[in-house]
């Protein structure tokens, strides 16, 4: 579900929902988490809309299978996710591998 469905069908922008969303938390038995996580991002795809959430795990599970004494550049992993349907840059490859907790390229080599 992504903040674009709940606007479609309260007939409110996107910006609203999100705004009313931000700073809001649910508390759950796992503890407090944030509302915004309930929403997934859509990426625009060659098979169309697809989530980050695929994109990023796609992202760990290459960089899982990679050669560990010569792993693969962002710019690299960049060409290999766009190859598998996801057209997404070198920043962004990047920003989800933080995103994730995976270190870069040069702390990856063993």
């Amino acid at each position: 579900m992504t903040l674009a469905d709940i606007a479609d069908s309260t007939g409110l922008s996107v910006s609203t929902v999100s705004r009313t969303v931000r700073g809001k938390y649910i508390q759950c038995k796992r503890g407090v988490i944030p509302a915004k996580l309930f929403f997934t991002t859509k990426l625009e795809s060659k098979s169309g809309a697809r989530s980050v959430d695929e994109a990023k795990k796609l992202l760990r599970e290459v960089i899982d299978g990679e050669d560990k004494t010569a792993p693969l550049s962002d710019a690299q992993l960049s060409d290999i996710l766009t190859q598998k349907g996801f057209s997404i840059s070198r920043r962004t490859v990047a920003k989800y591998r933080d995103e994730l907790g995976i270190p870069g390229t040069y702390v990856r080599k063993k």
